[in-house]
C-alpha cells in the first residue's frame, strides 16, 4: 500500500481556502488553515521524502464527482508552481540582505561576530526555502484520490483517482 496522507475537508475549495469564521457559524468544522498548507506542513515535516505519498482529499459524498480528482489535481500543481516561485523570490531577497550585510559587516567589524549575521543569511537562513522547493516540486507530481469521508456518515467508498499522471 502506498504512503497516504490524508486530509478531510467539506468541500473542495476548503484544499486552498477556509472560511476563518467557519467554526462559529458550523459547529462541526474544525480546519483553520487550506488543505495543500497542511500537505505542506506533512511532508516538510519528515525527514526525508524518497518517494511522493499518495494525497487522499476526503470529501462528503455529495461533493465528489467524476472529475473531482482531476481537477484537484491540476489545481495542486498550479499551486505548487506559484508556491514555487514566491518562494524563489524569496531566497533571492534573502541573498541580497545577506550581500548587503556583509559589506557593510565586513567595513565595519572585521570579526566573527561582526560576518556572523551575514554569513547565516548567505549559507543557512535559505535552506528551509531550498526544501520547500524541492517538496513542491514532489507535490506537482503527487497522486491524488478522492474518497467519500467516513466521518460525514456516509458509507466508505472506492477512491477515486486521478486518471492522467504527468
Amino acid at each position: 500500500m502506498p504512503d497516504e496522507i490524508i486530509i478531510q475537508i467539506g468541500r473542495p475549495e476548503e484544499l486552498f481556502a477556509v472560511e476563518p469564521l467557519a467554526p462559529l457559524h458550523d459547529p462541526t468544522s474544525a480546519r483553520i488553515q487550506p488543505g495543500v498548507e497542511e500537505l505542506l506542513a506533512e511532508i516538510l515535516a519528515r525527514p526525508r521524502v524518497w518517494r511522493a505519498p499518495q494525497l487522499v482529499v476526503e470529501l462528503p459524498g455529495d461533493h465528489i464527482e467524476d472529475a473531482t480528482a482531476e481537477r484537484l489535481t491540476a489545481a495542486v500543481r498550479r499551486w505548487c508552481v506559484q508556491r514555487m516561485e514566491r518562494a524563489e523570490r524569496e531566497t533571492r531577497v534573502v541573498w541580497r540582505q545577506g550581500m548587503r550585510s556583509l559589506g557593510s559587516g565586513v567595513f565595519v567589524v572585521i570579526a566573527w561576530v561582526g560576518l556572523w549575521y551575514p554569513l547565516d543569511l548567505l549559507f543557512f537562513a535559505r535552506q528551509p526555502l531550498r526544501r520547500e522547493i524541492r517538496v513542491l516540486e514532489k507535490v506537482t507530481h503527487l497522486p491524488i484520490a478522492v474518497r467519500p469521508n467516513p466521518a460525514a456518515g456516509l458509507p466508505p467508498g472506492e477512491a477515486i483517482q486521478a486518471s492522467e499522471r504527468r
